[in-house]
Protein backbone atom coordinates (compact mmCIF):
# COMPACT_ATOMS: atom_id res chain seq x y z
CA UNK A 1 0.00 0.00 0.00
CA UNK A 2 1.08 3.32 -1.13
CA UNK A 3 -0.18 6.11 1.54
CA UNK A 4 -0.79 9.34 -0.37
CA UNK A 5 -2.03 12.82 1.32
CA UNK A 6 -3.01 16.24 0.02
CA UNK A 7 -0.69 19.39 0.51
CA UNK A 8 -2.07 22.47 0.07
CA UNK A 9 0.91 25.45 -0.77
CA UNK A 10 1.32 29.01 -2.80
CA UNK A 11 3.62 28.36 -5.66
CA UNK A 12 5.54 31.39 -7.32
CA UNK A 13 7.17 30.16 -10.65
CA UNK A 14 8.86 31.82 -13.82
CA UNK A 15 7.51 30.11 -17.22
CA UNK A 16 9.46 30.75 -20.12
CA UNK A 17 8.00 32.77 -22.66
CA UNK A 18 7.75 30.69 -25.83
CA UNK A 19 6.65 27.34 -23.36
CA UNK A 20 4.41 24.87 -25.31
CA UNK A 21 0.85 25.21 -24.23
CA UNK A 22 -1.52 27.37 -21.94
CA UNK A 23 0.58 29.18 -19.26
CA UNK A 24 -1.54 27.38 -16.90
CA UNK A 25 0.09 24.18 -18.90
CA UNK A 26 4.07 25.41 -18.33
CA UNK A 27 3.32 26.17 -14.46
CA UNK A 28 2.00 23.12 -13.79
CA UNK A 29 4.79 21.10 -15.61
CA UNK A 30 6.93 23.12 -13.25
CA UNK A 31 5.40 22.25 -10.39
CA UNK A 32 5.33 18.47 -10.79
CA UNK A 33 9.35 18.66 -11.55
CA UNK A 34 10.32 17.78 -8.07
CA UNK A 35 10.44 14.30 -6.80
CA UNK A 36 8.72 14.63 -3.47
CA UNK A 37 5.01 15.91 -5.76
CA UNK A 38 3.11 12.77 -7.11
CA UNK A 39 1.12 15.00 -9.19
CA UNK A 40 -0.54 18.73 -9.28
CA UNK A 41 -4.41 17.77 -8.33
CA UNK A 42 -5.54 21.52 -8.88
CA UNK A 43 -4.04 24.54 -9.22
CA UNK A 44 -6.17 28.32 -9.09
CA UNK A 45 -3.74 31.20 -10.80
CA UNK A 46 -3.87 33.79 -8.24
CA UNK A 47 -1.55 36.59 -9.91
CA UNK A 48 -0.03 36.85 -13.10
CA UNK A 49 3.10 39.32 -13.81
CA UNK A 50 4.74 39.38 -17.18
CA UNK A 51 8.50 39.81 -17.99
CA UNK A 52 10.78 40.40 -20.64
CA UNK A 53 11.96 36.74 -20.53
CA UNK A 54 9.14 34.90 -18.36
CA UNK A 55 5.73 35.31 -17.15
CA UNK A 56 5.58 34.75 -13.36
CA UNK A 57 2.49 32.64 -11.90
CA UNK A 58 1.84 32.64 -8.58
CA UNK A 59 -0.76 29.50 -7.48
CA UNK A 60 -2.73 28.20 -5.20
CA UNK A 61 -1.87 24.65 -5.83
CA UNK A 62 -2.95 21.24 -3.87
CA UNK A 63 -0.22 18.58 -4.34
CA UNK A 64 -0.49 14.84 -3.43
CA UNK A 65 2.48 13.77 -1.44
CA UNK A 66 3.39 10.34 -0.72
CA UNK A 67 4.46 9.74 3.09
CA UNK A 68 7.87 10.59 2.55
CA UNK A 69 7.52 13.64 0.28
CA UNK A 70 5.64 16.08 3.17
CA UNK A 71 9.36 16.34 5.09
CA UNK A 72 11.19 17.04 1.81
CA UNK A 73 8.51 19.03 -0.23
CA UNK A 74 9.70 22.59 0.79
CA UNK A 75 12.93 21.91 0.04
CA UNK A 76 12.27 20.43 -3.42
CA UNK A 77 9.92 22.96 -4.44
CA UNK A 78 12.18 25.83 -3.55
CA UNK A 79 15.33 23.59 -5.38
CA UNK A 80 13.57 23.39 -8.57
CA UNK A 81 14.36 25.59 -11.20
CA UNK A 82 11.93 27.94 -11.98
CA UNK A 83 10.18 27.84 -8.93
CA UNK A 84 10.72 30.92 -6.91
CA UNK A 85 8.72 31.11 -4.03
CA UNK A 86 7.30 28.66 -1.82
CA UNK A 87 4.54 29.49 0.72
CA UNK A 88 2.27 28.51 3.05
CA UNK A 89 2.72 24.58 3.02
CA UNK A 90 0.43 22.63 5.01
CA UNK A 91 -1.76 19.81 4.46
CA UNK A 92 -4.86 19.38 3.87
CA UNK A 93 -6.58 16.12 4.21
CA UNK A 94 -5.87 12.82 6.48
CA UNK A 95 -3.62 10.33 4.43
CA UNK A 96 -5.32 8.34 1.64
CA UNK A 97 -4.67 5.09 1.54
CA UNK A 98 -3.94 3.59 -2.34
CA UNK A 99 -3.32 -0.15 -3.09
CA UNK A 100 -0.26 -0.55 -5.63
CA UNK A 101 -0.21 -3.50 -7.83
Amino acid sequence: MNSQHTVTATVTVRVPLGARGTLADGAQRIVERPAAVDRLETATVCDISPGLNDTTVELEAELAVDHHGDTRLHDDLTATTGIVSVEHVKQQTAPIEADVG
